[in-house]
């Protein structure tokens, strides 16, 4: 590896393993999406290029290259804007911290400076899956074998507890509880843990996935949950490996399950299960704990949608020239005031 390519990585090494741990105090899972975030677009250069990973520089960082990995990021990966932008973030802020330890690479960061962050339009509601849909896909694992098995247990980890995909492939054997009150504990952004009850089905299920998968272990034991197996040796799973899983399966479900929303993505089992457990009269108190929100008003997005949903079913189902149409209207209805959304969900 060339002297420059060498200096790429080591300010890579210790952006990862020392400034953002170190000295800013970022948690593990913060860490590793930072990680994924330089992992993804290194790779996407070096596939445009035509050259291995080791032959890429900061160079390669140059506005053209970052632009083109963000359209791609859309077009091809079906990401949303937020994820674009955060991608964009996550990239500015590595080109940011190597700009002060390299001056070369000033002109670089001043020149990702320039790329605008995409403008978010405005959603009516929340991208979901019904529950329809989520039997569906929870019914495409191939159970006789055992790689169908063991996915099959991921996805019923994932849309029971609603964890995140980091929060996910960080879980240990050790985090759970499958005694008289199944729960099991997620270490979420900033560190944070929260218990999460566990259903019968999906105890049922990781019950038989840990004694096919660790036989050897005790309840104590610290091995990830979830697991691939690269060169005979365990490694977790990453959180690339479960979005090309849930991918996978996703693509397999018949158009009218897939509901138009394109890529089914780990964070779209979140919001399904989310959305699932508040129309099924879970508090908005209680769901924001129970999804790990920092803020209540985060969580107001599922209520909010639920709203929604319901004006369009009852606006379908009024004739045009029923007198109760100016009491439906999607004006009268939007649920923009937050004074209006904390006195309809008793928040005030």
């Amino acid at each position: 590896m060339k002297g420059r390519n060498l200096r790429l990585f080591e300010l890579i090494r210790s952006f990862l393993l020392e400034y953002l741990p170190k000295r800013r105090n970022y948690s593990g899972n913060t860490v590793r999406s930072y990680r994924t975030e330089l992992d993804q677009f290194i790779t996407f250069v070096a596939r445009k290029r035509g050259v291995e990973i080791s032959e890429v520089t900061f160079a390669d960082f140059g506005r053209e290259s970052v632009c083109s990995f963000l359209e791609d990021l859309e077009s091809s990966r079906n990401c949303s804007i937020q994820t674009r932008n955060h991608r964009l973030n996550g990239i500015r802020s590595f080109v940011s911290y190597a700009a002060t330890m390299d001056l070369e690479v000033v002109a670089v960061k001043q020149a990702l400076e320039t790329i605008p962050m995409k403008k978010t339009e405005a959603r009516e509601g929340v991208r979901h899956l019904t529950e329809a849909s989520v039997a569906e896909l929870l019914g495409t694992p191939n159970g006789r074998t055992q790689k169908g098995r063991r996915d099959l247990a991921l996805l019923s980890f994932m849309y029971d507890t609603a964890a995140r995909v980091q929060e996910t492939v960080g879980t240990r054997l050790a985090n759970l509880n499958l005694g008289e009150r199944p729960t099991v504990t997620l270490t979420g952004k900033g560190r944070k843990t929260r218990i999460v009850p566990l259903m019968n089905n999906t105890v049922r299920i990781l019950s038989r996935h840990i004694r096919e998968f660790h036989p050897q272990a005790t309840s104590d034991t610290d091995a990830p949950l979830f697991f691939v197996i690269r060169n005979g040796v365990r490694k977790q799973m990453t959180e690339d490996n479960v979005r090309k899983i849930l991918s996978h399966y996703g693509g397999r479900l018949p158009e009218h399950a897939r509901q138009g929303l394109g890529n089914i993505h780990p964070h779209l089992l979140r919001h399904s299960r989310a959305m699932h457990l508040y129309q099924n009269g879970m508090s908005l108190e209680l769901l924001s704990q129970w999804l790990g929100h920092s803020q209540i008003e985060t969580t107001l997005v599922y209520a909010h949608a639920d709203a929604e949903m319901k004006r369009r079913a009852i606006e379908k189902a009024t004739p045009p020239d029923s007198p109760l149409g100016r009491h439906i209207k999607p004006t009268t209805m939007k649920l923009n005031d937050d004074d209006l959304i904390r006195r309809l969900y008793g928040l005030k």
